[in-house]
C-alpha cells in the first residue's frame, strides 16, 4: 500500500519517480491511497502504508490537486510496469514477498517481544513502532526472511522467561 501526501516531514518519503519499480512488482496487487483535497492523509492512515509517496512540487505551490496527483502516480506506475524489472545481485529468490497480513502479524509479534524483554515502554510504543514499520516495509521482506525474524523473536521471548 502506498500513501500519497504533500507534507514534508522528517520521515523518509519517496518520490513516485524511480520508486515505481519497487512499488509495482509484477503480478502483485497494490493499493494507492490519496489524501483529502484540503487536508491530506491523517497520521493513522499513513501508518498503514508500506510506502509514503510525495510528488515534488514548486515551492510556491506545495501540493497538487487530487486529480493531478492520481494522474502523476498512475503514469509513473504505468511506465514502471512497461519495462522489465531487473533483480539486483543477491535479491534472486523464489520466496514470495510477505503479504500485508503476514507483516501485520510480524509487527504485533515484534511489539509484544519488545515489551516482554523490557525494551518497549508504553509512552514511546507508538512512535517506535511507526519507525520500525517503515523500516521493515522499505526492506520488502519475503516470506523466508519474515520466518527468520519471527524465529529470532520467539527465541528472544523464550530466553527472557
Amino acid at each position: 500500500m502506498a500513501g500519497n501526501d504533500a507534507r514534508e516531514c522528517a520521515e523518509k518519503w519517496v518520490a513516485p519517480f524511480g520508486s515505481s519499480n519497487e512499488i509495482a512488482e509484477p503480478r502483485q496487487n497494490i493499493a494507492l491511497v490519496f489524501g483529502r483535497e484540503n487536508s491530506g492523509l491523517k497520521n493513522h492512515e499513513l501508518d498503514l502504508c508500506h510506502y509514503l509517496l510525495r510528488i515534488p512540487c514548486n515551492d510556491e505551490y506545495s501540493s497538487l490537486n487530487l486529480a493531478a496527483a492520481v494522474q502523476v502516480v498512475s503514469y509513473e506506475l504505468f511506465v514502471a510496469t512497461a519495462t522489465p524489472v531487473v533483480c539486483k545481485v543477491g535479491d534472486i529468490d523464489d520466496a514470495p514477498l510477505a503479504t500485508a497480513a503476514q507483516m501485520d502479524g510480524f509487527y504485533e509479534h515484534l511489539q509484544q517481544t519488545m515489551v516482554d524483554i523490557g525494551f518497549l515502554h508504553p509512552e514511546r510504543a507508538r512512535s517506535i513502532m511507526r519507525r520500525l514499520r517503515r523500516l521493515f516495509n522499505r526492506a520488502r521482506l519475503d516470506t523466508k526472511e519474515l520466518d527468520i525474524l519471527r524465529g529470532i523473536l520467539r527465541f528472544s521471548q523464550n530466553h527472557n522467561e
